[in-house]
């Protein structure tokens, strides 16, 4: 992450949390990084039974704890994003769809899910011609060599899609009718803020959901 810390002074603190868990409830975790003119500082914990939200929530309280005197905050969440932290969420926007079509059962959990979702955005990103063929299969072979759930037709069929759909359209980082995507010009190149209808969607599923 370039950040410049130069500007800030022992009194302003730029904050970035995060949470997750598996299941929702399950297994989860917290994280915040605290930047500020004197350096970096990561926070982290978990508990063995929680929620999404929870975590989430924690995270930043944890935060303004860790901070004892009285200053200027700019704290950027999992629903409030900007710059290099909306590229973070690469894949997931599928990915969260995919798990709570599946009712966060033991199916398909978090870090399964979102290994889901990057393949989908990766291959969304080359049927759209915004991603090269050669990048894409650099892409492909490193997930497969990770032996890990990689092909959607295997977790669902046509009959979930219009849930799958349901979610994506309800995802918190929507600001307009159309379902924003994280998706990729080449590797280690991301372009966020791209906005698709529904139906362009389906029709990409759709042919996933049948090869």
């Amino acid at each position: 992450m370039n950040l410049n810390t130069d500007t800030l002074n022992k009194y302003d603190y730029i904050v970035y949390t995060d949470g997750a868990c598996i299941g929702n409830p399950g297994a989860g975790g917290w994280a915040a990084i605290l930047f500020n003119a004197t350096g970096k500082r990561i926070l982290t914990g978990a508990e063995e039974q929680t929620t999404n939200n929870r975590m989430e929530l924690i995270a930043s309280i944890q935060a303004l704890k860790f901070i004892k005197i009285k200053s200027k905050i700019n704290i950027f969440t999992d629903s409030k994003e900007i710059g290099i932290r909306k590229i973070l969420n690469f894949g997931h926007t599928f990915a969260h769809a995919y798990e709570a079509t599946l009712g966060y059962s033991n199916k398909l959990n978090h870090g399964e899910a979102v290994i889901l979702g990057i393949k989908t955005a990766a291959k969304f990103s080359l049927s759209n011609k915004i991603l090269s063929l050669n990048e894409f299969k650099l892409i492909e072979n490193h997930l497969n060599e990770l032996n890990l759930p990689r092909d959607i037709n295997k977790f669902f069929s046509k009959k979930n899609l219009k849930k799958i759909l349901f979610f994506m359209k309800k995802d918190k980082k929507n600001n307009t009718n159309k379902i924003n995507l994280v998706l990729l010009k080449k590797i280690g190149k991301p372009i966020h803020n791209l906005h698709f209808n529904k139906e362009k969607i389906n029709s990409y599923l759709n042919k996933e959901l049948f090869k």
